[in-house]
């Protein structure tokens, strides 16, 4: 009885001794994800300004009126891609109808954050937002801390944003109605 004590001991100890404790590296991950980036950058010759989130922008058209601000409400249009081109999601109505996805999205600017807010709007959208006017139009190539993060994101079994993966988001402000 013993040496089955000590055997099972011994057994605990080794099994205790074979885990490794995973810590995930944030700088580490950034980093590949912003060679990632950079690759995708260079190859399709996006020339592309970079935001203090370390999101890469190209202003399209950078639109009219006054800034945006926190009390408005913005409605927009958008277009969510992974670098290998594969889109995800988005809100325009012939793609929307085309593929059974719900209608567009609008939300007073107050509620958007950088990061999740309720697991739905990324940050990417602030940034959007923040840099948008009315009729702008903006792509922006997102890493993951700034998009989906580590739970990615499951918008039906063929379209699937994994796990700390960067995206191309385009983004049109169609409306901004002034707040209170």
């Amino acid at each position: 009885m013993k040496a089955n004590q000590i055997l099972s001991m011994m057994l605990l100890a080794l099994m205790c001794a074979c885990t490794e404790e995973v810590i995930f590296d944030f700088e580490e991950n950034l980093s590949r994800e912003l060679e990632e980036i950079n690759d995708f950058i260079a190859r399709h010759d996006f020339p592309a300004e970079v935001h203090s989130t370390e999101i890469r922008y190209q202003w399209i058209n950078e639109g009219i009126g006054e800034p945006i601000k926190v009390e408005d409400t913005v409605f927009f249009n958008y277009q969510i891609y992974l670098l290998d081109s594969t889109l995800m999601d988005t809100n325009l109505e012939e793609v929307r109808i085309a593929n059974n996805l719900p209608p567009g999205n609008s939300m007073p600017v107050r509620d958007i954050i950088y990061g999740f807010s309720n697991f739905s709007r990324p940050g990417f959208l602030n940034v959007a937002y923040t840099l948008g006017r009315e009729e702008s139009k903006i792509h922006m190539i997102v890493p993951s801390h700034e998009a989906y993060g580590g739970g990615g994101r499951f918008f039906s079994e063929n379209r699937v944003v994994p796990p700390y993966t960067p995206i191309l988001v385009e983004i049109e402000i169609a409306e901004v109605r002034p707040g209170n």
